[in-house]
Parts: structure tokens; sequence; C-alpha cells
């Protein structure tokens, strides 16, 4: 199970696996996540992830800056990769790396 930890108002960090078998409970979050100004996810944590996870979150990202403001992403370098290797350049290219 993933958990979500609120950092400050705005910034949420995520942990543990991101994959389809997380993908309706990250859906919740993310789904309260709409109603936040400046958002930030922190992925630096999240041990695994797989293409319904970043599909969700691409999906996401879309919605938000939609109707808020921009959405910041910070990954590590397995998310990163991951991203990379499924081929979400677009993706990629607004997510922001972490450290």
């Amino acid at each position: 199970m993933f958990s979500v930890n609120k950092v400050k108002n705005g910034t949420y960090s995520l942990s543990g696996p991101l994959t389809i078998h997380q993908i309706e409970d990250l859906k919740k979050v993310l789904e309260q996540f709409l109603k936040e100004k400046n958002l930030v996810l922190i992925l630096g944590e999240v041990t695994e992830i797989d293409t319904a996870a970043i599909q969700l979150l691409a999906s996401f990202k879309k919605t938000y800056e939609k109707t808020n403001d921009r959405l910041s992403v910070q990954t590590n370098e397995f998310v990163q990769d991951a991203l990379n290797i499924l081929g979400f350049r677009t993706l990629t290219e607004t997510f922001e790396k972490g450290s």
C-alpha cells in the first residue's frame, strides 16, 4: 500500500508502490488534490510504478492544469527512468527531477 504525507500546504509526498493494485486508492487521493492550488507532488519515495499509475498521473496533470495552476511533480531516479522507458517524453519534460 502506498501512503501520502502532507509536507506543507499544497505539497504532498507519495511513497511505496504505485501500480495497478493501488490505482483506485491513488485515483481517490488525486481527486482530493483537485481542490489544491499550486500543487507539488513528491514521488521521491515511490518504490514501484507501472503504466497504469503513470497514465493516471498524466491524466490528472492534464485535468488539474485546466482548472488550477501548474502541477509540479518531483521524481526520484527510479520513477524518472520508468517514465523515460515507457515513452512518456512529453510528460517527463514537465516533471521536475527531485533529489
